[in-house]
Order: structure tokens, then sequence, then C-alpha cells
């Protein structure tokens, strides 16, 4: 803990506040002299930063630092909701991850301190000199990122899901997904069975049923309409995979 303070002890908080993103809110390429991160609670937000696209989905993490290039768009058909924070300082490695998942809601415990203590700041008359009041909460975040960063066949794994979300209308084979990684299709097939407990087809599958039922949920989009969006051949094959897998009809999950 010593050691984390040391290295992050030049870090100065910004700001944290939730952001609500119009349908299809498109954000140019742009750069930020701060480090910025984005928590997604609400829709599907495509980031393409550092050479690669990622579909963040409620619970992910974008995290840009300092004068990384970057695009991004609220891809859902409602609201995105998402949540941004900026401070500057701290030492990250040039090839800092740009996603990573905030597994056990974490981040956004802490982001909602960080809030809190803004708007007591603005409005509660509770002054805070140079913010000094906030950076043991700025530790916390800090050392969270680096825990939920993803590392070797995890890092591999959130790379190939990126890669799925980001082209889940289109046919995808093991083979792309092991040439995306740069890996043989067997080696790659056995990293990752044996890090997720699942093959790499299955997953595929999951995505587009999770894509699916996303848009069933919160859309009136037909299922013949939903099925070629999310990769499926046919509604007759999509509403078999949500019976059999989620053991749920159509009409539930419509009416949940």
């Amino acid at each position: 803990m010593q050691c984390e303070d040391k290295l992050h002890q030049n870090v100065k908080f910004l700001f944290a506040f939730p952001v609500y993103n119009a349908p299809h809110r498109h954000y140019r390429l742009h750069t930020h002299w701060f480090h910025e991160l984005i928590l997604v609670n609400n829709g599907r937000f495509r980031s393409r930063a550092a050479g690669e696209e990622h579909i963040a989905v409620p619970g992910d993490i974008l995290f840009y630092t300092a004068h990384t290039p970057h695009e991004e768009w609220a891809e859902s058909d409602e609201t995105v909701v998402t949540w941004a924070c900026g401070f500057r300082g701290g030492t990250f490695a040039p090839d800092e991850p740009v996603f990573r998942r905030d597994t056990y809601g974490k981040v956004q415990e802490i982001l909602s301190q960080l809030t809190a203590f803004l708007v007591l700041d603005k409005f509660g008359g509770m002054r805070i000199p140079n913010n000094q009041a906030i950076p043991p909460i700025v530790q916390v975040l800090l050392a969270e990122l680096e825990r939920v960063k993803p590392q070797g066949p995890h890092a591999l794994v959130d790379k190939v899901r990126a890669f799925v979300r980001s082209r889940i209308a289109q046919p995808i084979s093991v083979e792309d997904l092991a040439r995306h990684v740069g890996l043989s299709r067997c080696h790659f097939f056995k990293i990752y069975r044996d890090t997720t407990g699942r093959t790499p087809w299955k997953d595929i599958q999951l995505l587009r049923l999770e894509e699916a039922q996303r848009l069933i949920a919160t859309t009136s989009m037909p299922l013949h309409e939903i099925a070629p969006r999310v990769g499926i051949a046919s509604e007759y094959h999509l509403s078999r995979l949500i019976k059999s897998i989620l053991g749920v009809g159509v009409r539930e999950l419509r009416g949940a």
C-alpha cells in the first residue's frame, strides 16, 4: 500500500459525474490532457482507441490515459448512461489496456463517493481546498483499476469478446478469433476453454444471445429483425436458443 501511495502521490482528482448519452450520440476522435475513466451503467457504448474497438456493456470500464486518441458512440436505441471520471498524475504504462470489467461494482461505488464529494463541495458548503479530502478515495480507485486490469489469458478473453461484440451481426469463426489474437487454432482453443470453461463457439453464441436479450427487453423490434442483427440465422433458431439456454420465452423477456 505504501508503494501504491508513492506511485500515485501526485494524483489530482478532477471530476466524476453520470452522463446521459443520447441514442447514437457520436463523440468524434479526440484526446484529453487528463486520464479519463468511463464506466457503462446502461446500454452499449462503442469505443475505438489504440487501434482496437470495444463494445462496452453495463459493468465495463473504458480507461484512456492522457493524450490517448479515442472515438466513441452510444450504440443503443435508448439513452446510454455512463459515469465519467477524470484525474491527472500517477504512473501508467504506455500500453495501459483500455478495457476492463467492474465485476463486483467496486469502481461504481467509488465513483459515487467521489461525485458526492463534489456535490457537497459545490452545493453543501463543504469546502475542500485543493481536494485534500479526496485523495484517499482516489488511491482506492487506482488500486481497483490495477486489480481489474486484464492480464494473461483473461486479457485474451476480453480481447476476443470485444471483437465478437463489435461484429455481432457478421459470421465469425473460431479461426477468425485465433487469427485476431495471433495464435494457432488449437492453441487458442485450449487457452480459451481452460480460462472460461467454455469453447470459443459457445461464448460467441452466448454473446449473440446476450445482445438479443437486450434488444427484446428494451425495444419493440420483432424477432425476425433482431435475429440478423445479432448474427443468428432465423427467428425460429433465436426463439429456440432463448428457450433452451435462458429457460424463458420471448414474451417473458419482453414483459420483464
